[in-house]
């Protein structure tokens, strides 16, 4: 495995960061928040937003390096995704506890833009699995004047 981030798995634009957060497909838990979005360029890249609320230059330094590496040595899907840590954080928790929750939030946020750009079969009604309301004209049509 290469021992490089290459600028092809990096998010750099705002409009890019901006496409993955309009899709709206997250998870988080109490260390990261994932949001990911449809690969442009059928490969996994990352972008990183830590807010000075984590802390100062160092300590966002140090995520930044961490959240790189653990993407670095992931096995993930192709997807694009923005990866924010929690504020709060009284120190940056162990490797091993950022490489678990970045792994479980970025398998999850995949599955769910997965899911999303799935098409749909049927009507609304047929995918819920509930009757249909009876057509208020009692001849099962679907509307106006006789």
């Amino acid at each position: 495995m290469a021992l490089t981030f290459p600028q092809s798995a990096r998010l750099k634009t705002p409009a890019e960061f901006d496409a993955v957060y309009d899709r709206k497909k997250s998870a988080a838990d109490g260390l990261l928040v994932v949001f990911a979005g449809p690969a442009a360029g059928g490969n996994a890249r990352l972008g990183l937003s830590v807010s000075r609320k984590v802390g100062n230059a160092v300590v966002r330094n140090r995520w930044k390096r961490l959240l790189r590496e653990v993407f670095r040595t992931s096995e993930l899907p192709a997807c694009d995704f923005v990866v924010v840590p929690r504020k709060g954080l009284t120190a940056v928790p162990p490797a091993e506890a950022v490489w678990a929750s970045f792994r479980k939030l970025a398998s999850d946020a995949a599955k769910r833009v997965e899911k999303a750009s799935r098409p749909r079969e049927g009507t609304e009604d047929e995918r819920s699995g509930r009757p249909r309301p009876p057509s208020p004209h009692g001849d099962g049509s679907p509307g106006g004047s006789p």
